[in-house]
């Protein structure tokens, strides 16, 4: 893998009588090979982009499928207890495929605990209110 044939490799001779692992640079086209630069804001390379190849000899974004994964959305991030989703963040992107706790602070709040409420005139806090997250 890694070669296509050479545009003029019907006009083109091998250093022998049968061709052989020798003639590939006269014969064919080294693909170019996915790197980082490939892949827009929104992607990330693939985790084998090393392994992986474009489909000419130089990448473009045509290659951005073969080469590179969408980063996760805050949408599919669930947030931990006490945490909810921040409001407008559903298209926010994380920092990996799929988002995880270090994408915390950037999809999700922390819910108050009932503990930080006031209550009015008679009513009085619960008694786990330090363990009620507020909603």
């Amino acid at each position: 893998h890694g070669y296509i044939p050479n545009d003029h490799a019907s006009d083109l001779f091998c250093g022998e009588q049968r061709c052989s692992e020798r003639d590939m640079d006269i014969c064919c086209t080294r693909l170019g090979q996915c790197t980082d630069d490939v892949c827009p804001h929104s992607y990330i390379p693939k985790s084998d982009h090393a392994d992986r190849f474009c489909a000419s000899e130089r990448c473009s974004k045509k290659d951005v499928d073969a080469c590179c994964d969408p980063l996760g959305t805050c949408s599919n991030y669930q947030c931990p207890r006490g945490y909810a989703q921040r409001r407008g963040v559903a298209d926010v992107l994380c920092l990996s495929r799929s988002c995880s706790e270090r994408d915390k602070g950037t999809c999700c709040t922390a819910l108050a605990l009932c503990t930080s409420h006031a209550c009015p005139a008679g009513f009085t806090l619960k008694d786990a209110a330090w363990s009620i997250f507020c909603a």
